[in-house]
């Protein structure tokens, strides 16, 4: 196959189980995870190679900047919201950084996973290409953060939905906030269809969350490591 027939394949997938998801509105019919296991059962059963089809489908990867980028245009229209709500979008985003990595840290310590692994996962609810550079700062495996990274998104998309429902959180800017510094720009996806306001909301905690992951980590590692000496 050559770098052509890698790409359409992959969207001709994506395309189909998008039609499908837009039919019935399901979570669990989440075209970005449906379209991840279809390619890794293809590359499993020989259909393709794996080498082959990661550099086949660079193009896309070229395309996901100036994807996450567009995702400025609603910030852009809820701007006065953006500044109206400066101070709980902030408190909402830095709760969520640090949540996630005291979660990641106590996890792994009741797992017992070794150190790279939890590194590794230390980036999960950041964009791919920070927490790729953030993984390589500190010493993690940069493949396992991007998986992590993938599922994470794909779990907010599918289920923060239901968790809004369930925990009644019923204003805009709450339910963008926790779905954006949570599962990025996958969870994005869906808090765009919940709304504009849920979309720029959730569009601005990943710029936020991002930065601040990347500026707090290393010092949250060297200060874990004076208490453990």
């Amino acid at each position: 196959m050559n770098i052509l027939t890698h790409c359409l394949l992959t969207l001709v997938i994506f395309g189909l189980f998008l039609k499908l998801y837009q039919w019935k509105k399901w979570p669990i019919l989440n075209p970005l995870f449906w379209s991840i296991l279809s390619i890794i059962l293809l590359i499993l059963f020989k259909a393709t190679d794996y080498e082959a089809y990661r550099e086949g489908t660079t193009l896309i990867s070229f395309f996901l900047g100036p994807a996450t980028v567009v995702l400025a245009v609603p910030m852009y229209r809820q701007r006065e919201m953006l500044a109206k709500f400066w101070k709980p979008i902030f408190i909402g985003v830095i709760s969520s950084v640090a949540l996630s990595a005291l979660s990641i840290t106590g996890l792994s310590a009741v797992l017992n996973l070794d150190q790279a692994m939890w590194l590794s996962l230390l980036p999960k609810s950041i964009t791919t290409p920070i927490g790729m550079s953030l993984t390589a700062e500190i010493g993690g495996i940069e493949a396992l953060t991007v998986v992590s990274i993938i599922l994470t998104g794909i779990i907010g998309a599918m289920f923060s939905p239901q968790l809004i429902k369930i925990f009644r959180i019923k204003h805009p800017v709450a339910v963008g906030i926790a779905i954006g510094s949570s599962s990025h720009v996958v969870g994005t996806t869906k808090a765009i269809e919940l709304g504009e306001i849920e979309g720029a909301m959730s569009s601005l905690s990943i710029a936020i969350a991002g930065v601040l992951t990347y500026i707090l980590i290393p010092p949250y590692l060297m200060l874990l490591e004076q208490i453990i000496q």
